[in-house]
């Protein structure tokens, strides 16, 4: 199931290399992109790809994610409408 995450397109994402050495395989909990604008699409797309192969997460990370959210901003935002029906389960 690795390789099949790691390779699906709705996961990849041009980089430079040394963005990608410095994400390494940590989610959204662990390393946000340096361009701050990038965070909440990072967000969404981290949990659209987690969705879509049924991964689960404990209700730690959960609440860490939903604290992530509104930390950075996307729950405001006019852009990202769809990370606000998130808030209240962060279903992922």
């Amino acid at each position: 199931m690795t390789e099949r995450v790691a390779f699906d397109p709705a996961n990849i994402l041009p980089v430079t290399s040394s963005a990608n050495r410095s994400k390494g395989s940590r989610g959204p909990l662990d390393w946000l992109p340096p361009d701050r604008s990038f965070f909440c699409q990072y967000v969404l797309r981290f949990r659209r790809v987690a969705a879509s192969y049924g991964l689960g997460f404990t209700i730690a990370k959960k609440e860490g994610l939903a604290a992530l959210i509104r930390g950075v901003g996307c729950e405001r935002s006019r852009r990202w409408p769809g990370l606000a029906r998130l808030l209240p389960e962060v279903d992922i």
